[in-house]
């Protein structure tokens, strides 16, 4: 694993957040009750909403990342400013109280990179990102490590570790949020990923991120 912080510019990250806001009151988002495979959905009851990052967006999120996460994969000129949206994927998730993931690797992708999102998080609220350092494979008897969501830190698995995401508190104040980065291999996906969609299977809420000031 990666861990970079203070990722995006201030301006992008307002931006970012805006478009969450925006995107909450549509009917734009995927649902992990439905999309993702049964492999990754055992052990908790809640469910991760995704929705995909829009075009313009990506590219100014790219702009800013490409010097992190160009090695990994995706299409670029030979100036490094052209991305080409079949390989690299943007999507907003909003990991709902009670929601998890068990221990998985991404096997299909050439990496994983997570932006969080929220102003606050505190441990006791759940949703840490743990993982199994140095290994492509799941092995029980391995150290594990954890990571509590910071605002604006990017982390990156660029070695398929094995990971997994610690169920968020039911009393957890708000949802824990952030943006995925994916590097496709090809156009085609396991059935545990989850792809966006344009449809809903319940209303989304507005997504109120806590007092920024």
């Amino acid at each position: 694993m990666k861990i970079y912080e203070n990722i995006l510019s201030t301006g992008l990250f307002e931006e970012c957040l805006q478009e969450l806001n925006s995107l909450s009151l549509k009917n734009v988002w995927n649902n992990s009750e439905f999309r993702w495979g049964q492999d990754v959905q055992t052990g908790f009851t809640g469910v991760i909403n995704t929705s995909p990052v829009n075009e313009n967006l990506s590219l100014k999120l790219w702009e800013e990342l490409k010097h992190y996460l160009g090695e990994y994969g995706g299409e670029v000129d030979e100036h490094g400013n052209k991305i080409d949206t079949n390989e690299i994927e943007f999507q907003f998730y909003v990991w709902n109280r009670d929601s998890a993931i068990p221990e998985h690797t991404d096997h299909q992708y050439t990496f994983g990179a997570t932006i969080y999102l929220n102003f606050e998080w505190s441990p006791a609220w759940g949703g840490l990102f743990v993982w199994q350092e140095g290994s492509s494979e799941i092995d029980k008897s391995r150290e594990l490590h954890a990571l509590c969501p910071k605002k604006n830190m990017m982390v990156v698995n660029n070695l398929k570790e094995p990971h997994m995401v610690t169920i968020v508190s039911p009393l957890a104040p708000e949802p824990r949020v952030s943006i995925q980065v994916w590097g496709k291999v090809s156009s085609s996906c396991c059935d545990s990923t989850p792809h966006p969609q344009q449809w809903t299977s319940h209303k989304p809420r507005n997504i109120y991120l806590g007092d920024r000031h």
